[in-house]
């Protein structure tokens, strides 16, 4: 229709401008400022049009021009067209080029910004709104059921938690049959992993509600290896269950287990759908074994979650957080026992007194004595004033007087050894202590050597390197002639050409010889 009216209105015009040419050559070569208004009057033109040659020309171009305007203002009307000063045509515009305007810090007018027009854009491009309605349930949820192989097919939710129990079963299955103790913290972090979907403690008590035959649930206190500190925790501890002909959790019976999930929540969905048909007016009965396909107008999407079961629970643990906690529970433990309640009593009551320590462990006694009725009140006295003299170590109350006698005479003959010991004989034992230790470096080294006789030096040099204590040379050769004086025949010095060497006899049991020295040893400690 606008392609018509622009070809009339561009023929209209050429007419028009003919029209004017034709003027200009019927008036001749006249400047144009003779043929204004303001110099000719209206009856000087029609003179002189009337005096032209070209007048029946110009008459003829002049109701071709009126006919077509009249033709224009009759196809107007005919189409409705209204009249209007300008066209508006779209111009694809390049969306870098708006982008730009866009970012660019130049401030422009209203005006102009609103004439900037939103460019063609290909369908395949499509622009998804980042705000989502909170109500509006997503297209690829709500026609889901479309797409489904079968016709009974599940909510999303449900679908979802049935993928939860695939995981599920596929982790139970590899660490029961690793002989494994499977908990939740376990089973929580690998079925995230592998399904790269969240499980919470909710998703297993809807597995419970569906399936509580399938696993036992309990709570256990569990060492954690993983942490340097080992500490026991209670955690929850699942186990599978199915008949005891079942070693194994094979394929053949996680695809047995996860078939009757699905057919579990395929009847729950049923049982809704039972309820809205129902509901509805006139209400239907479809039997399960009949039912093909859901409601039309069933909204499946709007099935209710599954309830959850309930899971054990954790045993309400006690946290000592702070010090004062801890006093109040040792105040707690410390009324349990009467015993230490007593002892405190009899403390505070002696420090009334102003007693010594040796007094109070005699008074103690003597007061557990009374009640058993073993000594009298009399006697009590007298043992007090002897015992706070006779006793020196407080470790040693509560012990017979015969008994105390014993362990005091020990104490005293220990004390006078220590006192008469003679330094000497400590020095003999230390390097004597040290005699079978060098005896079995010693033959370690002939026998890496492969030899039954060495220099001296090279011997002091590898016994400087490989002998256990931080010994000199001098005291290791002075060890060495100590070996060859307490087992000369095991171990012999030889003078050959201003050299030592030794030599020992690999033949030689080697524990004789080490149990002869620790015998030596021993009678430098007893003396």
């Amino acid at each position: 229709m606008r392609i018509d009216l622009l070809q009339e209105i561009d023929s209209g015009l050429r007419i028009i401008m003919f029209v004017q040419h034709a003027l200009l050559r019927a008036l001749g070569e006249v400047s144009k400022e003779k043929l204004t208004r303001k110099e000719l009057s209206l009856g000087d033109i029609k003179k002189r049009l009337a005096g032209s040659s070209r007048l029946a020309e110009l008459k003829a171009t002049a109701d071709r021009i009126s006919k077509g305007i009249q033709q224009l203002k009759e196809s107007s009307e005919k189409r409705n067209l209204k009249d209007f000063k300008s066209i508006d045509v779209d111009v694809p515009i390049s969306p870098n080029k708006i982008h730009n305007e866009l970012l660019s810090p130049i401030k422009k007018d209203p005006e102009t910004s609103a004439q900037i027009q939103r460019p063609l854009i290909s369908p395949r491009k499509v622009f998804v709104s980042p705000v989502k309605s909170p109500n509006k349930v997503p297209a690829y949820i709500r026609h889901a059921a479309l797409a489904s192989p079968t016709s009974l097919s599940l909510p999303h939710h449900y679908r979802f938690l049935a993928e939860l129990f695939r995981g599920m079963e596929t982790v139970v299955a590899l660490l029961y049959n690793r002989n494994e103790k499977i908990t939740f913290s376990k089973l929580k972090p690998s079925i995230q992993e592998m399904l790269k979907r969240t499980f919470t403690e909710k998703h297993l008590a809807q597995i419970k509600q569906l399936v509580p035959d399938f696993y036992n649930y309990d709570i256990q206190k569990i060492k954690n290896f993983s942490t340097s500190s080992q500490k026991e925790a209670y955690e929850l501890v699942i186990a599978p269950n199915f008949p005891n002909d079942i070693k194994i959790m094979n394929p053949s019976v996680l695809l047995e287990r996860r078939r009757y999930f699905y057919d579990t929540l395929l009847q729950l969905v049923k049982k809704h759908h039972s309820q809205y048909l129902a509901s509805l007016d006139p209400p239907m009965d479809i039997p399960d074994s009949k039912l093909v396909r859901w409601h039309p107008e069933f909204e499946l999407e709007k099935v209710p979650e599954i309830e959850c079961a309930k899971l054990p629970e954790m045993p309400n643990v006690e946290k000592l957080n702070t010090a004062q906690d801890v006093l109040a529970k040792a105040r707690e433990l410390f009324k349990c026992n009467t015993k230490m309640e007593r002892a405190l009593e009899k403390l505070a009551q002696v420090k009334e007194r102003g007693l010594t320590a040796e007094e109070q462990a005699v008074t103690g006694i003597n007061e557990e004595r009374q009640k058993l009725g073993l000594v009298s009140s009399a006697s009590t006295q007298t043992n007090t004033t002897a015992a706070s003299i006779t006793i020196l170590n407080p470790a040693l109350r509560n012990l017979p007087t015969a008994l105390l006698e014993k362990v005091k005479a020990k104490q005293a003959a220990k004390a006078l050894e220590a006192m008469t010991k003679s330094s000497e004989y400590e020095q003999k034992y230390f390097i004597y202590s040290r005699l079978p230790d060098l005896a079995r470096t010693l033959r370690n080294i002939f026998v890496t050597e492969r030899k039954n006789v060495l220099a001296l030096n090279i011997i002091l040099s590898k016994l400087d390197s490989s002998f256990k204590a931080n010994v000199s040379a001098c005291d290791l050769q002075r060890d060495l002639n100590l070996l060859s004086e307490e087992v000369p025949e095991w171990i012999k010095f030889h003078e050959i050409r201003n050299a030592t060497y030794i030599k020992i006899d690999k033949s030689t049991d080697l524990k004789q010889i080490t149990s002869k020295l620790e015998v030596v040893a021993a009678k430098y400690k007893t003396n």
